[in-house]
């Protein structure tokens, strides 16, 4: 066995991530996680959404270590992985902006064709069911800021709070929602304990 596994090469670490080596994944991830978020960032250029993305690779990487044997070049995987969640999260990021619309349309039956707005109305359901799981204080100033589209100020000023209480309902709800849209398999959870490290 080798002694010095940070200089093992790619195909090497990939067979070692396959039969479940932990040791292995710390290492390809340390090798490449800079890159990632690199490419993340240039993408999203949003410091929380590509260090998100940057788990989320290696999330997958993990959670589909079997077939990582069959994988030739781990950089070209890695970077098309990267590339693809990037998109995705440009397109919810989109999508979210589309929610108090679709909301009035859905509400008032204004959608011509609902079959061709599917992608935006499970959305719409899913930040739904998220937000009615928050705390009562955390739904007024979530609504308030994306339904009614009220800033932080005049949200504040509605409430009789300050601004910056404002701003930590609103923070505590959006990072609230998205945990719950995005819950991690239990697998994922192994993975996560592993990247802690480095974020």
């Amino acid at each position: 066995m080798r002694s010095s596994l940070p200089y093992t090469n790619d195909y090497e670490l990939l067979q070692g991530i396959a039969s479940g080596n932990a040791d292995s994944f710390r290492v390809l991830f340390s090798r490449y996680r800079n890159k990632v978020y690199a490419f993340s960032l240039k993408i999203t250029r949003s410091v929380y959404q590509a260090e998100e993305i940057t788990q989320e690779v290696f999330l997958k990487l993990w959670l589909y270590r079997e077939q990582m044997a069959e994988v030739e070049n781990a950089e070209a995987w890695i970077i098309t992985i990267t590339k693809n969640l990037c998109f995705n999260q440009l397109k919810k990021t989109a999508n979210e902006k589309c929610i108090v619309e679709l909301q009035r349309e859905i509400e008032e039956g204004m959608l011509v064709s609902i079959e061709q707005r599917i992608d935006d109305r499970d959305l719409l359901l899913k930040v739904r069911q998220a937000a009615a799981q928050l705390t009562a204080k955390e739904q007024q100033v979530y609504r308030m800021n994306k339904e009614q589209g009220l800033l932080n100020e005049e949200i504040a000023s509605a409430l009789n709070i300050s601004e910056n209480t404002v701003k930590v309902h609103l923070a505590n709800a959006l990072r609230k929602i998205r945990q719950l849209m995005d819950r991690y398999s239990a697998a994922g959870v192994f993975v996560l304990f592993l990247l802690k490290k480095f974020f």
